[in-house]
Parts: structure tokens; sequence; C-alpha cells
């Protein structure tokens, strides 16, 4: 009896630690996603700004840029 109810407890632990983990791994993989579409955002940003002519105004949430 004793034996069952220590059977049960492991599995059961098992499976909590299983469960946390693939939640995790799911959440780190959005994580990984998000960091690799801002990498390709800020890539195209500085390649368009690279291309421009002229900064022709600028505030603190925008920037024109003459091409």
């Amino acid at each position: 009896m004793m034996a069952v109810l220590t059977g049960i407890l492991v599995l059961l632990s098992m499976s909590v630690v299983f469960l946390s983990s693939s939640i995790n791994f799911a959440g780190l993989g959005n994580y990984i996603n998000l960091d690799r579409n801002s990498r390709n955002a800020l890539d195209h940003m500085t390649i368009n700004i690279r291309q421009s002519k002229q900064l022709t105004s600028f505030s603190s949430g925008l920037l024109v840029f003459q091409l």
C-alpha cells in the first residue's frame, strides 16, 4: 500500500514538473520569435536610414528622412 502511494506521488510530481517545463519552453519560444522579429525590423530600419540623403525633421516619436 505504501509503495503504491509513493509511486503515485512520484508520478504526480513528475507530471507537474513536465507540465511546467512545457509551458516555460513554449514561452521561451515566443521570446525567441519576438527577438528575431525585432532584429529584422531594426535591420530594415538601418538599411532605410543609411540609404537616405538627409534628415529633414525630427521629434521624440518621428524621424523624417529625404530619400
